[in-house]
């Protein structure tokens, strides 16, 4: 039986320790009206905490083929950072202090 590390390593969506697909995820569909407004706040706020944009990785939700779904109840976009979600058009201050957070983890890595 395979870990959910080796299930998926060989996709493009890198596995971190604790089994989820990044530290960073964006999650949006092809629908999402507000995921383009959404990403471009979250590109902003990495950049200006100093991480690398491949810390980053976006799933399409709509994709049949995505190894990783996520509940449209809860809303797109959707942005998980380590083990906090923030839905819809995210507010700056909560996209920062997501950020801040993650960075004083110890298991945070970029697993590109």
């Amino acid at each position: 039986m395979h870990t959910t590390s080796e299930k998926y390593k060989h996709k493009s969506i890198p596995i971190t320790r604790c089994g989820r697909p990044g530290c960073i995820a964006f999650y949006t569909s092809d629908e999402c009206h507000f995921c383009d407004a959404a990403k471009e706040i979250l590109r902003i706020a990495i950049s200006n905490k100093g991480l690398a944009e491949n810390v980053l990785h976006e799933i399409n939700a709509s994709n049949p083929e995505a190894l990783f779904r996520f509940d449209h109840y809860r809303g797109l976009p959707a942005i998980r950072v380590c083990d906090k979600t923030i839905t819809g058009i995210p507010d700056e201050d909560a996209i920062n202090h997501a950020l801040d957070c993650i960075s004083y983890k110890m298991c945070f890595e970029d697993v590109t």
